[in-house]
């Protein structure tokens, strides 16, 4: 029984003691558990905060980076260095940053402990571009910024690190930003066989106009569109000219052929270009057809007739003794209607028009500005200008060295020898003329006979006076020698070449082309062909895809007043754009879309605003002006109303421009806002913005 009764005990102490094991087990092990729990629950807040951090840091971040008060403005925006934005930086720069950091940290727990550190450096920081046909900005970079955040709560900690992409870009578009008028593939002339270029009918020649350069009755017309190359409240003069501050003009090749532009004839301040011969000295003042009359080779190796000052045989005695022949020419524009009545053309038989090959309108694109406000600059690709110079035999009497008379025009004629003679005699003097006859000439070689008096003969016309230099005919020049005019001191015809081109620029070829940055010791922005120009370079600055404007909008947060749009990006919408009902753009940048749609419209700030139709048209009711870069490599600038008066403040690049949807005429002023080249001076740093991407590439949790 005893043994019984000491087996019971051992037995009941083994069974406690297992229990208690097993007690203790289980009580262990809950306890672990909760333990884990909480370490995994506290693993979890601080990875969330360290998240939180890295938002924190990249919203302020962006808040601050290209504000020009801001940190760190002269790092990521001034910088011509890509180089010199790798490395750490501090993000207590930003004002308040510390401040909101705590605020989030104190967050959980009330702050006790709870910890959060964060590191901030830039890796990988280049040029945006190292393509000189894209446009070189250094100021254009990209690269990633490197965020980590360690975040402690409690006994757990965790990091977290964040790559995340960013652009400093110009809100203004590349490369065509540069030119008032940026036109590929511009309206071809009608080849004429009469003249040695391409000229005749089609083209840009469509103005028809009286000799005074008003416009004539006819019904339909193109008024000129003319492009003012500065900026408004600025004029242009000859000692402070430079063209590299100005909007250049592209044209570029026509399948080939040349561009021709007929220079309108008159002195009206607005569609009169007689201002095309004229110095900038002479800017906002009227010129007198009679000033565009100069008398050839004055001095050299002159034929006899014109270097010989003959004597006169009369038999009454009432003529002088002196008689001077001399060339004179006269330069006009292109006019359908003379002040005659009836109205006659500019041809009057005098430059053999075939009026079934070649048309007497002028150009309805006025490139140089007005009478009023001459404009000249550029002009890069296969432009000419083409003008009427008439051309006679006059003669001085009197020895006075002034007109007396002209003995005879001297007509156009088709090619080869001409035909043609003096006549037997010719009139000269004030009042009632006299008649003198030219078998009474002493002095030299005798022009009694019709063989002494023949174009042919040499003492003449020969060499350089020959008869096919000196006749009444069209003249075409490259577009750029009306620039020589312009900038030369006084009034010379013909004018001195440009002082800064040399003959590259006559015509200017746009396969070799080099826009300078006017800051010292800076590579050109640009240097390549200007043929070769496309989206692109656009598409390389774009920051922000979005399917609707709708969506930008929304992605915003913006409340946009009625009518207006607030924008400050470079923007692509995969669809068309309507802005019509949009009155007003503020903070600038560019609109990327299919095609777009617009109306009048001002921009708010110091930034321009581009609407850019990426592949197709921009179609324009010019009800009013359009403060914008209108901007259609692919596409067309078209019409609502095709008779609207262009009023445009910006600039115009366009594949194709059709003279029927400019057939109001108007005017495109150069907003120099959007020079990418001018410096400093000009402001136009201000329009660089630093976009960083609203999602990191690579995402690192420790």
């Amino acid at each position: 029984m005893r043994k019984r009764k000491g087996f019971l005990v051992w037995l009941i102490l083994f069974i406690a003691i297992v229990l208690s094991i097993v007690l203790y087990s289980f009580l262990f092990r809950a306890t672990g558990a909760h333990r884990l729990t909480a370490n995994i629950y506290h693993g979890h807040l601080a990875s969330q905060l360290a998240a939180g951090a890295i938002e924190l840091a990249t919203v302020s971040f962006k808040e601050w980076a290209d504000k020009p008060n801001g940190p760190y403005y002269q790092r990521f925006i001034k910088s011509k260095n890509p180089a010199d934005l790798n490395g750490s930086f501090s993000l207590s720069q930003i004002p308040g940053f510390d401040e909101r950091l705590q605020r989030l940290q104190t967050s959980l727990f009330k702050g006790r402990n709870v910890d959060i550190t964060i590191y901030a450096s830039i890796v990988s920081a280049a040029p945006l571009t190292t393509d000189n046909e894209m446009g070189l900005e250094p100021r254009e970079k990209r690269g990633s910024l490197l965020i980590t955040a360690e975040a402690n709560v409690l006994n757990a900690s965790k990091r977290r690190s964040a790559l995340i992409p960013f652009k400093v870009v110009n809100l203004v578009v590349p490369v065509v930003s540069k030119f008032t008028l940026f036109l590929p593939n511009p309206e071809p002339n009608e080849p004429s066989p009469q003249i040695p270029r391409d000229s005749g009918f089609g083209g840009y020649n469509r103005y028809a106009n009286k000799i005074d350069g008003t416009a004539t009755e006819d019904r339909p017309n193109n008024i000129p569109l003319i492009f003012y190359n500065h900026s408004l409240g600025t004029s242009l003069g000859v000692n402070d000219y430079d063209y590299r501050k100005l909007g250049w003009i592209y044209m570029g090749e026509t399948s080939g052929r040349n561009v021709v532009l007929h220079l309108t004839s008159g002195t009206d301040n607005t569609y009169g270009e007689y201002f095309h011969y004229k110095s900038l000295e002479y800017n906002n003042q009227l010129q007198a057809a009679r000033r565009l009359e100069y008398v050839v080779n004055e001095t050299g190796d002159l034929p006899d007739f014109f270097k010989t000052v003959f004597t006169y045989d009369s038999d009454n005695g009432k003529h002088n003794n002196s008689i001077d022949f001399r060339i004179k020419r006269r330069r006009l524009g292109f006019f359908k209607e003379d002040m005659n009545n009836p109205p006659g053309d500019m041809d009057a038989g005098l430059l053999k028009i075939n009026r079934n090959t070649f048309t007497v309108k002028s150009s309805c694109l006025h490139l140089f500005g007005t009478n009023k406000d001459a404009s000249p600059t550029l002009v890069i690709g296969p432009v000419y200008r083409a003008y009427p110079e008439y051309a006679g035999i006059i003669v001085d009497t009197d020895s006075d060295g002034n007109q007396d008379g002209t003995v005879m025009p001297l007509l156009a004629y088709e090619e080869d020898t001409p035909t043609g003679t003096l006549q037997e005699s010719f009139k000269a003097g004030e009042g009632t003329k006299e008649t003198y006859e030219f078998s009474r000439l002493k002095g030299g070689q005798s022009y009694a006979t019709a063989g002494e008096r023949a174009f042919a003969n040499e003492n003449i016309f020969n060499g350089s006076f020959s008869y096919e230099n000196l006749q009444s005919k069209i003249v075409y020049e490259p577009y750029n020698r009306s620039v020589d005019a312009m900038t030369a001191e006084g009034l010379k015809i013909p004018p001195p070449q440009h002082r800064d081109w040399d003959s590259s620029f006559y015509p200017k070829d746009a396969s070799e082309v080099t826009i300078p940055r006017l800051e010292e010791d800076a590579k050109p922005y640009f240097k390549g062909s200007l043929s070769s120009m496309s989206n692109s370079a656009i598409e390389l600055r774009l920051t922000y895809r979005f399917d609707s404007l709708d969506d930008f909008c929304q992605w915003t947060a913006v409340e946009n007043e009625e009518k207006s749009l607030k924008l400050g990006y470079n923007v692509r919408i995969d669809k068309e754009v309507d802005l019509r009902s949009t009155e007003r753009v503020i903070d600038g940048g560019m609109l990327a879309c299919n095609t777009i749609k617009l109306g009048p419209l001002s921009r708010e700030g110091d930034v321009p605003f581009s609407a850019i139709a990426l592949s197709g048209d921009i179609t324009a009711n010019f009800g009013g002006k359009i403060q914008a870069a209108l901007v259609a490599l692919n596409g067309s600038l078209e019409s609502y109303g095709g008779s609207s008066t262009v009023d445009l403040v910006g600039n115009l690049a366009v594949s194709r421009l059709s003279p029927s949807a400019i057939q109001g005429g108007g005017e495109v002023r150069f907003d120099a806002d959007l020079d990418p080249v001018i410096g400093k001076d000009n402001g136009y740093e201000k329009a660089f913005r630093l976009f960083v991407s609203d999602a990191a590439e690579v995402w690192d949790l420790r």
